[in-house]
């Protein structure tokens, strides 16, 4: 497991070959000693990040790109859409499914991506699944719609505001956050409201088990469900975070605006921002491997 020792050593490496390659031109790879640094892609938003393995990740981000990682290089997929795309999940190379604006909802079948024939003018900010037949998207109208494997249904809340993420640990325990600072959570037949008050959240994770369930948002807000009242973490970070994920209770990384890096060992939050000033929207990581994503083309990677 990485310690925040060596997470913040790895980080110092990253952001110097960062820094160097950037006076170079687009073409020139830089490679750090621990781990893949660039590569030549679109300098686009990207949004959020999902693998099936370390060796099969997707990221999507603006202009409708979807790039596709095999454990070597990374390649832009054809989307179909010009439209941004939000966010990405998946259950294996042929069963992923991306969203974003103007209600756009594509499916990959491991060939070809492909929009659903759901219609709706909303902005979809986020998906997430226990399976392929079970499916939900969140959207900016506080709507949540559900894939059961042969349709998609739309699903009311009592949110007041947009659904920006939701996550879940299993079929029947499922978690959302909105804009309005509102924690949803959903026990397999409704949603409910589970705390408010909040400043607005942007994104949410849960780990296996019900150990760790993190909601995040503006200001740095970071909080954590403890029994059956969400607590504020204790840690430093001021900047807005937008990327959530562990890979257990004791191995978290929260990520935000100005390269916002948070790191949590099962006793403390770290913080780093040595690696990029940009916007760190996505996290996700596999066997060790970390995956970070973000503004102007930023996507790294190290273990």
């Amino acid at each position: 497991m990485l310690t925040i020792r060596t997470l913040l050593l790895t980080l110092s490496a990253l952001a110097f070959a960062l820094l160097m390659n950037s006076c170079g031109s687009l073409d020139s790879d830089s490679e750090n000693s621990e781990s893949l640094v660039d590569f030549d892609w679109p300098r686009e938003y990207y949004r959020a990040v999902w693998g099936e393995s370390p060796n099969s990740v997707y990221t999507v981000g603006s202009s409708g790109t979807i790039l596709y990682y095999d454990g070597s290089d990374w390649s832009v997929m054809q989307s179909g859409t010009e439209r941004t795309l939000l966010d990405v999940f998946g259950f294996s190379s042929n069963q992923v499914v991306a969203v974003g604006e103007g209600g756009i909802i594509l499916k990959y079948d491991g060939e070809n991506w492909a929009e659903t024939d759901y219609e709706d003018s909303f902005r979809m900010n986020t998906v997430w699944g226990s399976s392929a037949n079970n499916i939900f998207v969140g959207s900016s109208s506080g709507d949540i719609v559900h894939y059961n494997g042969t349709s998609w249904t739309k699903q009311s809340t009592p949110a007041d505001g947009g659904i920006e993420e939701i996550w879940g640990n299993t079929q029947n325990r499922i978690f959302a956050v909105s804009d309005e600072g509102e924690i949803l959570g959903y026990n397999g037949e409704e949603w409910i409201i589970e705390s408010q008050g909040h400043p607005p959240l942007y994104t949410v994770w849960a780990s296996n088990t019900d150990d760790a369930v993190y909601a995040a948002g503006s200001g740095g807000t970071l909080l954590k469900l403890n029994d059956d009242t969400w607590s504020e973490e204790d840690h430093n970070a001021t900047a807005g975070i937008y990327g959530l994920w562990g890979s257990s209770e004791d191995d978290v990384y929260a990520t935000g605006t100005d390269g916002t890096i948070l790191y949590f060992d099962g006793e403390t939050w770290q913080e780093d921002s040595s690696l990029t000033r940009e916007t760190i929207s996505g996290v996700w990581g596999s066997r060790g491997t970390i995956f970070m994503v973000g503004g102007f083309g930023f996507i790294t990677m190290f273990n």
